[in-house]
């Protein structure tokens, strides 16, 4: 912590912009641990079950990506 109170003083605004960024790249992990998931669930289903929604195994990964980062 000493080190963090020194750079503080030293760099004004420094830490903050640190956290920041280490804040979003955290995000964007989860995002991106979001959208693995959601594509591996898809694939793990028959061409069948896929038909059914209305989907097709050539559009899984734009699905994936739209579900999780379009979401909401």
């Amino acid at each position: 912590m000493a080190n963090a109170f020194a750079l503080d003083r030293i760099a004004p605004g420094y830490t903050d912009k640190f956290q920041r960024a280490f804040a979003r790249y955290q995000a964007n992990r989860e995002l991106k641990k979001a959208y693995r998931a959601t594509l591996n669930e898809l694939q793990e289903l028959s061409n069948r079950e896929l038909s059914d929604l209305g989907m097709h195994r050539s559009n899984l990964r734009s699905i994936a990506y739209q579900a999780v980062y379009h979401a909401g």
